[in-house]
């Protein structure tokens, strides 16, 4: 049931025997996508096809969805396993399930709404996926077809400056979770800093639905706190929102994987579009895939 999948090794157990004939009138397999889209589209995957019988709740439930009378004759209905999920970029498909991250027979389809532009739009929020049933699925696709569906609101983050003597105000008093970049002005123009910089930059942008504020601060001609000295700068600090007495040292280099698994190995509460080794979610990392394929129309 746990494995990695890519396009070309073996597909999970029952993977073509997915869809009963009963199914198939309505529900249409990935296989068989347009890329063009003219119209919307309802895609839902389930996490495990090795249990025909567990997902007949969810299949009868989007077959109901998908009667002409309901929305079958306004948008294209898709049901298939994740591997199926090739299709949306068939060279570079790879993806580990596993009870331990969360997903098990019971688990809920991910669902994706595609509009009549190739706009994506997650059944979910930033909590992670939601639980479907025929009347919150029912408004979902009437969101779409009617083009008013909005994806949840994102909170950028700045990379703000910060200064000793600000340094207690703006942290002590910020109950989120920090991340705290030290560098040296001294360094400035040198290959070190550039990077730093520039992957600090790159960080905050995968951020943007994260609760955790990320500063940085020039350490030349300071005198810092015992808990924040270092021997050599760039140096990456993260105070939890609880625990800003105890900051701990990135030991990882300071690339944006690395930035990446410390904070969310580090995080109060596990980031919503990371796990804690500093992964994507397979959820995020599906409709990545989506929107790059139906961005190329």
């Amino acid at each position: 049931m746990s494995g990695r999948y890519r396009r070309f090794c073996p597909p999970p157990p029952n993977y073509k025997t997915l869809l009963e004939a009963k199914y198939k009138d309505r529900l249409k397999r990935l296989q068989y996508l347009v890329k063009i889209v003219n119209r919307p589209l309802l895609i839902v995957l389930h996490l495990f096809a090795d249990d025909v019988v567990a997902l007949k709740h969810w299949i009868d439930m989007i077959y109901e969805l998908a009667a002409p009378e309901a929305h079958g004759a306004e948008m294209d209905i898709f049901v298939d396993d994740v591997y199926g999920a090739y299709v949306f970029n068939e060279y570079e498909f790879n993806f580990y399930r596993s009870e331990d991250m969360g997903y098990s027979m019971e688990s809920p389809p991910l669902i994706y709404g595609v509009t009549a532009e190739g706009r994506v739009v997650f059944f979910g929020d930033l909590e992670g996926p939601h639980m479907p049933t025929i009347e919150s699925l029912k408004e979902f696709c009437e969101q779409l077809t009617m083009g008013t569906i909005e994806p949840p609101p994102l909170c950028p983050v700045k990379v703000l400056h910060v200064d000793l003597a600000s340094m207690n105000k703006l942290i002590y008093s910020e109950s989120l979770d920090i991340a705290l970049c030290l560098y040296s002005s001294l360094q400035n123009g040198t290959e070190v800093n550039k990077n730093c910089m520039q992957c600090l930059e790159t960080f905050s942008d995968k951020l943007k639905q994260e609760p955790i504020r990320l500063y940085k601060m020039d350490t030349h001609g300071v005198i810092l706190p015992k808990k924040f000295q270092v021997e050599s700068t760039p140096a990456l600090f993260f105070l939890q929102g609880s625990r800003k007495h105890c900051p701990i040292l990135c030991k990882y280099n300071l690339n944006l994987q690395g930035m990446l698994k410390f904070v969310a190995g580090n995080a109060s509460t596990e980031l919503h579009h990371y796990n804690r080794l500093g992964h994507l979610r397979l959820y995020v990392e599906l409709q990545m895939h989506m929107e790059d394929y139906f961005g190329k129309n």
